[in-house]
């Protein structure tokens, strides 16, 4: 009897700390052209989860922070139902810009924008972190590897 009890509070602890979502992917991707001197990194995290109730609002990379992520399409979110794994998938899109011509004119804005990188930053076991509300409380889910797509070379 003691066996039996004590294998099903072992099972109710498992199932209240496990995380309410499920990695899918992660990439990455480097990307180069468009204008002289523009390049980048494309990021497509997308998880899945089985309540309705969970709402992932926030992604970062590194010390990077990605918080415009709404839950609407023509946003940076796309949500979309899994009938035959009664789940919701999300698919977050993040994306850094560099413009190596950028150092030749009188710019102040990559000075603000290091400046909100540093008042933001955040230390996690991970190459990425998304966080999300969960009937009212806010968890996280680290993403230990984002998995590197070929290059693309715009004209």
């Amino acid at each position: 009897m003691k066996t039996l009890i004590l294998s099903f509070a072992l099972l109710l602890s498992i199932a209240v700390t496990a995380q309410k979502i499920d990695l899918v992917s992660a990439t990455q991707q480097s990307w180069s052209g468009g204008v002289a001197g523009h390049h980048g990194i494309n990021y497509c995290v997308v998880i899945q989860c089985t309540d309705t109730t969970v709402v992932p609002d926030t992604l970062w990379i590194g010390p990077t922070i990605y918080s415009k992520i709404l839950i609407y399409p023509g946003d940076s979110t796309v949500r979309k139902y899994n009938k035959k794994l009664h789940a919701y998938t999300y698919t977050l899109f993040a994306y850094e810009s560099y413009n190596d011509m950028e150092h030749q004119y009188s710019y102040t804005g990559k000075q603000e924008a290091d400046d909100k990188t540093k008042q933001h930053l955040r230390h996690y076991d991970g190459v990425a972190l998304v966080s999300y509300k969960y009937k009212g409380k806010h968890y996280s889910y680290i993403v230990k590897k984002l998995n590197q797509l070929p290059g693309l070379c715009y004209p």
